[in-house]
């Protein structure tokens, strides 16, 4: 089976394939005397479920799911990716509004000085069809040792668009073989994480803004978040010592395993690597 089939033929098993309908909107007269149509908006309807998706505007542009992974997986086997032994990990919404896909390529891989774990490049690429989210291409690293999904802040660069008339799938996907050359240059971002010392109270301080706890928080109140995040990051200093870079993984860690089961798991991770993004990029 070739990279195109075997990536493709995962994200099928997931469930993402659907197509998905258009439908205009109607809404009901007063006193139940009929229906009118609601000008400027649409419906979207999961074809596979019949379920509504949303109501979005009518200049939304519909690009499905197939359409979008087709033209990403056929850029990634086109590329000098190695792909050999890849898997995809999916995580999508019960009406198929939005999903986050993790292309994970273990073969393909850097090593940070310092960090006795490889790091394989992980693609990210995000779709919605609700309007939450804008469709997003994004290149980080996972780190074999634990399993964490990690960011790569303003290093790696990516690809975002509305869908509106403008979005173009196989531009998007072009931006595959540029992601690679910033994956490659990861090494340096990480190993200059790995130079910035962290004291114990400045893991509180990055933890305590990562969880968008309050300025007064007061760390001997119990709060299982932050104890977790603690925890982690105890554990990271302890293999590669009191560094940015060690309370990084920690914080990836936190977001790659999560402790309590999510109503919306796509929104929280996004949110949450997002976060993580932040709160590293002000302190390294």
């Amino acid at each position: 089976m070739g990279v195109y089939e075997n990536l493709m033929t995962q994200i099928d098993d997931a469930g993402l394939l659907f197509n998905v309908n258009e439908s205009r909107v109607f809404a009901e007269k007063r006193f139940g005397e009929g229906f009118r149509p609601v000008p400027g908006k649409k419906a979207l309807i999961n074809a596979k479920t019949d379920q509504v998706i949303s109501i979005v505007s009518d200049r939304y542009k519909v690009v499905t799911n197939e359409e979008i992974f087709s033209a990403f997986c056929d850029s990634v086997q086109r590329s000098p990716i190695n792909a050999e032994e890849a898997r995809v990990v999916v995580k999508q919404t019960e009406t198929g509004g939005r999903a986050m896909v993790d292309f994970v390529f273990p073969n393909h891989y850097t090593a940070v000085t310092g960090d006795t774990s490889q790091t394989a490049l992980q693609l990210c690429a995000l779709n919605s069809f609700d309007g939450s989210l804008r469709y997003m291409v994004k290149a980080g690293g996972l780190r074999m040792k634990c399993l964490n999904g990690q960011v790569l802040g303003n290093i790696v660069g990516s690809y975002s668009s509305t869908h509106t008339s403008s979005l173009n799938v196989q531009d998007s996907a072009d931006h595959i073989v540029r992601m690679i050359t910033d994956f490659n240059k990861a090494r340096e971002y990480w190993s200059s994480l790995m130079q910035r010392s962290v004291s114990n109270n400045e893991a509180y301080e990055v933890i305590r803004q990562f969880l968008n706890l309050p300025e007064d928080f007061d760390m001997d109140q119990p709060n299982a978040r932050f104890e977790h995040c603690c925890t982690l990051a105890g554990r990271y200093f302890e293999e590669m010592g009191h560094n940015l870079y060690a309370l990084y993984n920690a914080l990836t860690d936190y977001v790659s395993h999560p402790i309590k089961k999510s109503k919306n798991p796509t929104a929280k991770t996004t949110r949450e690597r997002a976060k993580i993004q932040q709160v590293i990029n002000a302190w390294g």
